[in-house]
C-alpha cells in the first residue's frame, strides 16, 4: 500500500503544474501551457490518472523545467518603438 502511495505522489494536475511553473518562473503561466509541453516532450503526462478526466503530470518533470522570457523578436512595433526612442 505505501508503495502504490508513494508512486502516485509523483503525478500532479494541471493546475499544480502551472502553479509550479509559475512559481519558477516568477509570472503567470497560462494552464494550456502544460499540454503544450507535453506535446513537446518537455513533461511526461498519464492519461487519466485521477479520474475520468483529469491527466498526470510528472512532478519531477514539471519541477525541472525552466520557462525562458520569450524573445521580443524584430517586428514592426519593436522598429517602430527603438524610432521613437
Amino acid at each position: 500500500m505505501a508503495r502504490k502511495q508513494a508512486q502516485e505522489a509523483q503525478w500532479i494536475t494541471a493546475k499544480e503544474a502551472t502553479a509550479i511553473l509559475s512559481r519558477n518562473a516568477k509570472r503567470p503561466i497560462p494552464p494550456t501551457y502544460i499540454r503544450s509541453l507535453v506535446r513537446a516532450g518537455k513533461v511526461a503526462a498519464i492519461s487519466h490518472h485521477f479520474d475520468d478526466r483529469t491527466n498526470g503530470y510528472l512532478l519531477s518533470d514539471v519541477e525541472s523545467y525552466v520557462v525562458k522570457k520569450r524573445d521580443q523578436g524584430k517586428g514592426y512595433k519593436r522598429k517602430k518603438k527603438e524610432e521613437a526612442a
